[in-house]
This record gives C-alpha cells, sequence and structure tokens, in this order.
C-alpha cells in the first residue's frame, strides 16, 4: 500500500511539474537581447579618442537633422501623392511628378548616409582605417532591426 500512495504522490508532482513547464514555455516570453546603441559599436570598433568621438557626435547631430528632414519633406509628398488618388481630375502627370521627387528625396537620404561614413572615415588615422575597412562590411546590418554584429576583438 505504501508503494501505491508513493507512486501516486510521485505521479502527481511529475504532473504538475509538466503542466508548469508546458505554461512556462507557451506563456513566458524571453527579453530581446539589448541592442547595443550604433553609435557606441563604431566608437568602440574604430577605437576612436575623445577628440574623435566629440567631432563624430557633432557629425551624427549633422546626420540626423538632415535626414530628419528630408524624411519629413518625403512624408509630405507622400501624404500630397495618396491624397491625389481622392481627386480624379488630377493627372497621372502630377503623380509621376510626386513619385519623382520623392526619388530624388530617397537619393538624398542615401547620398547623406554615404557622406557621413565618408566622413567617419576621414575621422579614422591610419591605424585605424583596417577597423573601418571592415565596418563597412556590417553597416547595413548594423542600422538594421537584426540583432548587431558579435562583438569581436
Amino acid at each position: 500500500m505504501k508503494n501505491v500512495k508513493f507512486l501516486s504522490i510521485v505521479s502527481v508532482c511529475l504532473v504538475c511539474l509538466n503542466l508548469f513547464l508546458i505554461w512556462f514555455f507557451m506563456f513566458h516570453k524571453r527579453p530581446m537581447p539589448r541592442r547595443e546603441e550604433p553609435k557606441v559599436y563604431i566608437i568602440d570598433k574604430l577605437g576612436f579618442d575623445k577628440e574623435q568621438v566629440k567631432d563624430y557626435e557633432e557629425l551624427i547631430t549633422w546626420h540626423k537633422s538632415t535626414i530628419r528632414t528630408t524624411n519629413q519633406a518625403m512624408r509630405h509628398l507622400k501624404n500630397e501623392l495618396y491624397t491625389s488618388l481622392q481627386d480624379s481630375m488630377k493627372s497621372n502627370e502630377v503623380a509621376d511628378s510626386l513619385i519623382a521627387e520623392i526619388g530624388k528625396l530617397q537619393v538624398k537620404i542615401e547620398t547623406t548616409h554615404y557622406k557621413h561614413f565618408n566622413d567617419i572615415k576621414k575621422l579614422c588615422k591610419p591605424e585605424q582605417q583596417k577597423a573601418f575597412n571592415e565596418l563597412t562590411l556590417e553597416l547595413s546590418k548594423l542600422f538594421s532591426h537584426q540583432p548587431p554584429p558579435s562583438h569581436e576583438r
């Protein structure tokens, strides 16, 4: 009789443990890995000194301001483009010209990004150029919504 009671207790404990584990894996969300800010990653990767960091922060301020202004202009043009769908009197030429302007702004954004990284390259000392060249291979991933590149040294 003692064996049956013992086995019953063990069975109930195992069922409870299994139910807990099922609940835990179904409803417990893993914390998202903290993504290192690109600014910090670039400073660390290139080994910037204090003066370079100061200059880099000025570049970031210019870059963010330019991108913000361009994005606002692009949003305005996109709103204008899509609201033109309401008016059947507006011709396709109007839509085509708005699309062309949006394209020009997108080119400006990409040119701004390129200039920003070219300016960062100019901040690098000769011994930092190799690290910068390695960084260029990571740029598209660094600014995407993917996890950042592993931090190797």
